[in-house]
């Protein structure tokens, strides 16, 4: 053994390395990745009051309108946020987590979605989080639940109850990501049920997470379900990024 390695590896550790690009992270704001890949980002400054897109009302009605989109839709949830604009290096970063077996990843995605929370869910009074369920087999190919390791990483480091239990997908869907917003709702209609008993949501605020906000289908279905057949008390949902609309 290099005695005098060990020593210096210890008085002068090695620097962290970024889990996206993989160079030295020399300054730690979120752990595992760098402030190049950070900067590579597209955060969401101005969004919809309902459903968190990205949308082009001018600085004073920032988080005070509805978009065009939401006019039209009833949803089944009071809010939806979401700290990245699904574009670019944002897109790069979730397919790797999602599709490429970096579930490492979770850890500073999870980290930068705690970040963000206190500016949009502090004063929610959140009882519960739940993420959205994936289906088994979809998520046997994956390996992983995406939204799971990032609500579990969250809610490590926000001490936030995390209930992951309950719910189960009962039909794997086809892929959404080509469909309008009237194929994905047909699509996901009816496809959540419960694991277990449903007693311990009653009178509860609860908060969905998941990794894209794209139309709001999902989510919607999810909270409509919950609505339906709980006494829940206000549904919010919580994900990584927005999409832009789809018609």
């Amino acid at each position: 053994m290099d005695v005098f390695k060990l020593l210096m590896d210890i008085v002068f550790p090695e620097p962290e390395r970024c889990l996206q690009c993989d160079s030295p992270q020399n300054v730690v704001e979120i752990e595992g990745l760098c402030q190049e890949c950070l900067k590579k980002f597209s955060y969401v400054l101005n969004y919809c009051v309902k459903c968190g897109r990205q949308v082009n009302f001018s600085e004073r009605d920032k988080g005070q309108k509805k978009c065009n989109f939401c006019k039209a839709i009833t949803y089944f949830f009071e809010r939806a946020r979401a700290p990245l604009f699904y574009r670019g290096a944002v897109q790069q970063i979730i397919a790797d987590f999602k599709y490429h077996g970096k579930k490492e990843l979770a850890r500073p995605l999870g980290h930068l979605l705690s970040l963000y929370y206190s500016e949009y869910y502090k004063k929610m009074s959140i009882d519960v989080v739940m993420p959205v369920p994936l289906h088994k087999e979809r998520e046997r190919e994956r390996g992983f639940n995406q939204a799971r390791l990032l609500a579990e990483e969250m809610c490590r480091r926000l001490s936030l109850k995390l209930l992951d239990n309950l719910l189960i997908r009962k039909k794997n869907t086809p892929p959404l990501y080509n469909l309008s917003y009237r194929e994905r709702k047909e699509a996901i209609k009816g496809v959540f049920s419960f694991k277990k008993g449903k007693r311990q949501l009653q009178g509860v605020n609860i908060l969905l997470v998941d990794d894209i906000f794209t139309t709001g289908s999902t989510v919607n279905e999810l909270g409509r379900f919950l609505t339906l057949k709980t006494g829940v008390n206000h549904i919010y949902v919580y994900t990584l990024s927005t999409a832009d609309l789809i018609g």
